[in-house]
């Protein structure tokens, strides 16, 4: 399901755009690439401009699927949300970027 719709800044290698789910909208989001100090550390930090300031969203790591295809992996989490959740974000060559979020699978019970 396609929750986000975003746009590539090329020279600040930023995306900027919304997010738009049923309980969740926030405009103007930013994807903002980090400094990194480690393998484990996000590749971006995601942010929404509020009147109080910058407000962070969540992170993400840039991936490349078993097909591959690069994508972004992305965390987003808040006190407005009931639990974190995750989504992808997949660039396309024009600058414009989809992001997806897709329902986890139940894990199968042990018998």
């Amino acid at each position: 399901m396609i929750i986000g719709n975003f746009s590539l800044d090329s020279k600040k290698k930023t995306y900027t755009g919304d997010i738009v789910a049923l309980s969740f909208e926030k405009r103007g989001v930013t994807f903002t690439p980090v400094e990194k100090n480690g393998d484990k550390e996000p590749d971006y930090r995601v942010t929404v401009q509020t009147e109080g300031g910058p407000i962070e969203l969540g992170a993400a790591w840039k991936r490349t699927s078993e097909r591959g295809q690069d994508f972004v992996s992305v965390s987003l989490d808040g006190p407005l949300l009931s639990a974190p959740f995750n989504a992808a974000l997949f660039p396309d060559r024009d600058g414009s970027a989809t992001l997806v979020w897709t329902r986890p699978k139940k894990k199968a019970k042990a018998e």
